[in-house]
């Protein structure tokens, strides 16, 4: 029960200018990429270039941690794929301000580096993905029901405290029993009797 947030909450953007979380859910945009590997062989992770694919994957991810707001990135969660028994699947989930900010990494020295390496490696038992959805405002919505911060809501926003002027790291996660976030279209900052 470590961490754990009782009750109902909901992961909104808050203003980057006042830190404050306003009255319009869903107000910003935002991008959610995922990006991973598979490994499709019947030794798993000790298969030829596993490690290797495991190391460049590994560092694209320490590169994005460490430059997080040059990149526009709000946060991640790592995922392992559990659709075979062997877990071969490992997947990171994360939240950018904009396209403009995901492309900027990726068209970066180290993930070039170890995109041409895959490539020019050419194991065929080594699988890599990416997707890349640009949600525009009202058009996403969260609920989290007595969970550790996670996805979405495990991220940080970096913003201007309001009343000090100084710089501040803000969690998303609100309370999601008061107001218009009790509802799923309420969360989108959409009114319901758009959709009746």
């Amino acid at each position: 029960m470590k961490k754990v947030l009782p009750g109902r909450t909901s992961a909104q953007l808050p203003n980057t200018e006042t830190a404050t979380f306003g009255s319009q859910p869903a107000a910003e945009p935002i991008v959610v990429f995922h990006f991973g590997i598979k490994i499709n062989h019947a030794l798993g992770w000790l298969a030829p270039g596993a490690k290797t694919t495991l190391d460049h994957f590994t560092a694209c991810n320490d590169l994005i941690i460490s430059r997080a707001h040059e990149y526009g990135m709000l946060g991640m969660s790592p995922w392992r794929g559990g659709e075979r028994g062997s877990n071969n699947t490992l997947m990171m989930v994360y939240y950018f301000r904009d396209v403009e900010a995901l492309n900027k990494f990726a068209h970066g020295d180290l993930h070039r580096k170890a995109w041409d390496w895959i490539v020019k490696a050419g194991y065929m038992h080594i699988g890599f993905f990416h997707e890349a959805f640009c949600v525009p405002r009202g058009a996403y919505e969260s609920i989290y029901v007595n969970c550790q911060p996670l996805l979405m809501g495990q991220t940080s926003v970096k913003c201007v405290d309001g009343d000090g002027g100084e710089e501040v790291w803000v969690r998303p996660i609100v309370d999601a029993d008061t107001g218009a976030l009790r509802s799923q279209f309420g969360r989108m900052g959409r009114a319901f009797k758009e959709h009746i």
